[in-house]
């Protein structure tokens, strides 16, 4: 009686074509893994910079209300919110337009946008641009906040607009 066994194994092209379908899913499941966290950080940040943008429009709005302090850095010097009704935003400012930051005590200081803009951590920085709206200098002015930041894929930008009126509105 013989006891020879035909014993089969894997070759080596079936080893070899496993091994790749393998670490082909397992790249493929890394990517996507990646991705979704970058996606996830980047979500996390643009809200936190749209409420920061939110943020900066009510603490204006607070200096409005309370006709707080506006301080130029050109020879206009430090006026009261009411008063901006009777400048020309468009032209007030060098650089154009009038960039602000707005301060704990709720009162504004001029900066230039291109250098000066606030840090706000995190890598995100805020700017306040304050223009006069298409109708008139004297009844309205738009307020403009962009909150800046930078990631692995490039900087980004978050814009918050919204139309201030003489009235309180």
């Amino acid at each position: 009686m013989k006891f020879l066994k035909k014993e089969q194994g894997q070759s080596l092209i079936e080893v070899v074509v496993a091994l790749s379908v393998a670490s082909i899913v397992i790249t493929s499941l890394l990517i996507v893994v990646i991705n979704s966290l970058k996606n996830a950080q980047f979500a996390q940040t643009q809200v936190r910079a749209t409420k920061l943008a939110s943020q900066a429009i009510e603490q204006i709005r607070g200096v409005r209300d309370r006709d707080g302090l506006v301080t130029f850095s050109s020879a206009s010097g430090v006026t009261k919110f009411s008063d901006l009704w009777l400048i020309n935003m468009n032209n007030a400012c060098s650089p154009n337009p009038c960039a602000f930051k707005v301060n704990t005590d709720l009162s504004l200081v001029q900066t230039n946008q291109a250098a000066d803009t606030e840090a706000l951590g995190d890598g995100l920085s805020r700017e306040v641009v304050i223009s006069d709206s298409n109708d008139s200098h004297q009844t309205e002015k738009t307020v403009t906040v962009k909150v800046r930041w930078t990631d692995s894929s490039g900087t980004h930008e978050s814009n918050l607009q919204t139309i201030m009126g003489k009235d309180g509105i």
